[in-house]
């Protein structure tokens, strides 16, 4: 999995800017959010629960892939897969 690296020059700083929105909201509840891109640009996700996440605040898989989706909408990138933390796969 990747995750936000400023340094970095692979050509996927559309799909960064992309995922960072959710990635602030979800910081905001006590997740991270990393990445891995296949060569297929196609992303899985991993959403990560911090010590303190708001189990509550996490919304179920479905309506992640829907936002996820449309996130990646105006990109070259398709969601491949999502994985939540097993305590918040509704």
């Amino acid at each position: 999995m990747s995750t936000d690296d400023p340094q970095s020059t692979d050509g996927t700083q559309d799909l960064r800017d992309a995922l960072q929105q959710l990635r602030d909201v979800l910081t905001g509840d006590g997740y991270d959010l990393a990445w891995a891109l296949s060569p297929a640009n196609q992303v899985a996700v991993k959403v990560i629960a911090g010590p303190d996440a708001c189990a509550d605040c996490l919304v179920p898989q479905p309506i992640m892939a829907a936002i996820l989706t449309q996130a990646l909408s105006d990109t070259p990138y398709t969601l491949e897969s999502i994985e939540l933390p097993s305590s918040a796969a509704h």
